[in-house]
């Protein structure tokens, strides 16, 4: 057999491409929020160029700035509390054991039986 289709069909070889794909998917995902948080403290009003690093739009500025601006602080103290609701609600369900103790209607559907194959037949 082929070195190469012998390594392809080895059920225990290690899950490369699976990690390569996570790995991009994560990258894919979280570069756009990592450059908006970095871009946030930028010093001008830019969102392409860098012009310094300030806490212009967290506190600098009187008018524009989180910490001025009654409707920006609302919306902020309104994220913060449905951050902390959701994380109370949902860790203990997630934590629940054994996982059949809450009754949710959203379980999983029964999978088919499958019956082992007779001796010698693959």
């Amino acid at each position: 057999m082929n070195p190469i289709t012998a390594w392809w069909r080895d059920p225990w070889r290690k899950p490369r491409l699976l990690a390569a794909v996570t790995i991009g998917y994560l990258v894919w995902s979280l570069l756009p929020v990592l450059i908006a948080v970095l871009f946030s403290f930028n010093d001008g009003r830019s969102r392409t160029v860098w012009q310094g690093f300030s806490l212009r739009w967290y506190y600098g500025d009187t008018q524009r700035s989180v910490w001025h601006d009654d409707t920006l602080q609302t919306a902020l103290f309104q994220t913060l509390k449905l951050g902390v609701l959701t994380t109370l609600v949902c860790v203990p369900l997630g934590a629940a054991e054994p996982a059949h103790a809450l009754p949710l209607p959203c379980t999983p559907a029964p999978s088919p039986k499958v019956h082992p194959a007779p001796a010698g037949e693959y």
